[in-house]
């Protein structure tokens, strides 16, 4: 009779695991995501403040988190032109980020004095690929974002 015990909550044990352990991931994946855009969306602002007639702020994606990649990556950091260092942020865990500008510039986002920017989107891709879960944030060419939550 033990045994049909034992063996009766080991499986419903495992159907609760089953259960919660996606849902968990995808909640925290979400959780990054909106985090992440939001950080994004203080780190432009905050660029806005610091810059001074010569010079601009960088915000992109990073693979070792000191130099700019243009590939989506973990981490995002924000930097000079002379690519001094001014703020990273920290690794993400769950997904990847990108930033894609909607002309031919590079994959960072630039910020002058003049308060004028890079046109684009920065995208967040969850790892398991859920578009649900996907988050972007659209600049304009005045450093003006907002987050498309489609």
């Amino acid at each position: 009779m033990r045994i049909i015990e034992i063996t009766l909550v080991l499986a419903i044990s495992a159907l609760i695991a089953g259960y919660a352990i996606p849902s968990f991931t995808n909640s925290r994946t979400k959780q990054e995501a909106l985090f992440t855009m939001a950080q994004i969306e203080q780190a432009v602002q905050y660029a806005k403040t610091i810059t001074t007639p010569d010079t601009h702020i960088y915000l992109c994606a990073s693979s070792d988190n000191k130099t700019c990649s243009p590939f989506p990556a973990r981490y995002f950091i924000m930097t000079t032109k002379t690519k001094k260092l001014l703020l990273t942020y920290p690794k993400l865990q769950y997904g990847l980020l990108q930033f894609k500008p909607s002309d031919k510039h590079n994959n960072i986002l630039s910020i002058t004095s003049k308060i004028t920017s890079t046109p684009g989107t920065f995208k967040y891709t969850p790892n398991n690929n859920n578009v649900q879960l996907q988050r972007e944030l659209v600049t304009n060419n005045n450093a003006r974002v907002y987050i498309d939550k489609s």
